[in-house]
């Protein structure tokens, strides 16, 4: 594992400075890969981002995952910049998978009035430094199902898959393809259930989750906002065994695997509302399209009680039993210094008012530049959306969530995400059409 000493990138964003080190860190796979390129070409590196409070679930994540993962850190000083580095460097899996690129605040720490997380612009830094040729984006709190070499086979044969083939043949740029796993979320006792061992790594079987999501125990993840994950049609993934082409919707931002490079984030989007979303909407409106692979999925443990259809406490303590006994669900009030992650709805999060007015609104700073709330959300969208009509000559879907269809189509959504558990007799979350592409439709 080496260490780089380059200078430090700087970037200023609504006014504070952030010094990026790439690969403070670099792991033991990417050496390999370097080495020896060719034994990596079907290599998939997860990308992601959060503060060091989530190392244990970083460490989990590489310990299912046993592969490259690209981690983007943020961090107050330079002294917890090195704490991190000397952490990771005493654990093994850390060594192995983990590129670990530092980016620290330059005048300014998190607890100050007008800090932010800037939520983007760490995404970016993690996908700057890829260096696979898959990439696989999650946020440091999703687990997937399976181990790397797994998640390869199933990537291996669903590139060749002959609808994904036959989409490139009338495609205007072959190759642009997004793979989602279906989302779940679960509680951390309730994960420890269903985790087996699999040569020695924890694996979570399909069958496994089937069974959760049937019982009520796995739900479709962020039932309060269907469109971010509904989409996805939870409902038909549970018995599917194909590669499925989904309709892209506004404000869908679902977990995927691609092909470097991607579109960017948008790093003017800080804290919560629309950061992830805006990256899917760019790729649909560039040509993307959607597939649902039939056996992958990830599982996402709730850092707050309220995503969480079974947190029966406020205080509720982390699992105890279980292959992944050490992983736990944090509460509310770690959000502001923990991992922010993709959350679109603008009204229907935590409402305990003082933690989520640090956690989801950009208070005014120094600047000034910054001195709006749910407005500045919106502002944003819209900017984008002329920018992206702009960019790649379309008329893409407007992107207020206030717009008839869009309200609709959430209803519809609602309506079915209102079963506090699925069902294999109710109707798909997206109903899939008769053509022979097996295309999903909103």
């Amino acid at each position: 594992m080496s260490c780089a000493v380059e200078t430090p990138i700087e970037t200023l964003l609504y006014g504070h400075k952030f010094l990026a080190r790439p690969f403070r860190l670099k792991s033991q796979a990417t050496r390999d890969c370097e080495r020896q390129p060719e034994t990596c070409e079907q290599h998939i590196t997860i990308t992601t981002q959060g503060t060091w409070n989530r190392h244990d679930t970083l460490l989990h994540l590489a310990s299912i995952w046993k592969g490259p993962i690209s981690f983007a850190l943020l961090v107050n000083t330079d002294r917890e910049a090195a704490e991190a580095v000397a952490m990771c460097q005493d654990v093994p899996n850390c060594r192995q998978y983990i590129d670990l690129h530092i980016s620290v605040r330059a005048g300014h720490v998190a607890e100050h009035t007008g800090s932010f997380y800037p939520i983007n612009y760490l995404r970016n830094l993690a996908m700057h430094n890829v260096r696979t040729k898959l990439l696989y984006q999650l946020d440091v709190d999703n687990l997937p199902n399976e181990s790397h070499a797994q998640y390869v086979v199933w990537m291996t044969a669903a590139m060749a898959d002959p609808d994904v083939m036959d989409a490139d043949t009338s495609a205007d740029c072959p190759g642009l393809h997004v793979f989602v796993p279906p989302a779940f979320e679960m509680t951390a006792d309730d994960l420890n259930t269903i985790v087996t061992l699999k040569d020695g790594s924890p694996t979570i079987p399909k069958k496994a989750l089937v069974d959760a999501a049937l019982s009520g125990v796995a739900l479709p993840m962020h039932g309060y906002y269907p469109p971010a994950y509904g989409p996805t049609g939870h409902n038909a993934w549970l018995t599917s065994g194909q590669t499925v082409r989904l309709n892209y919707v506004t404000r869908f931002e679902p977990y995927y695997i691609a092909s470097v490079p991607v579109p960017l984030f948008n790093e003017t989007f800080v804290n919560r509302g629309g950061n992830y979303a805006q990256q899917v909407y760019e790729m649909a409106a560039a040509g993307y399209s959607f597939w649902r692979l039939p056996q992958a999925f990830i599982i996402d443990i709730p850092h707050s009680k309220a995503t969480c259809a079974h947190a029966a406490h406020d205080d509720a303590e982390p699992g105890t039993t279980g292959v992944l006994a050490d992983i736990h669900q944090d509460d509310i009030g770690d959000t502001e210094t923990a991992t922010e992650t993709s959350d679109n709805s603008d009204t229907n999060k935590d409402t305990n008012s003082a933690t989520a007015s640090a956690a989801v609104l950009v208070m005014s700073n120094e600047s000034g530049q910054l001195d709006q709330t749910g407005a500045l959300v919106s502002s944003l969208w819209l900017n984008f959306w002329e920018h992206i009509c702009h960019r790649y000559g379309t008329h893409a879907p407007h992107p207020d969530s206030k717009e008839p269809y869009f309200a609709d189509y959430r209803l519809s959504l609602g309506d079915l995400f209102s079963a506090q558990k699925l069902r294999l007799d109710t109707v798909p979350m997206v109903e899939p059409s008769t053509d022979s592409r097996r295309d999903e439709h909103r």
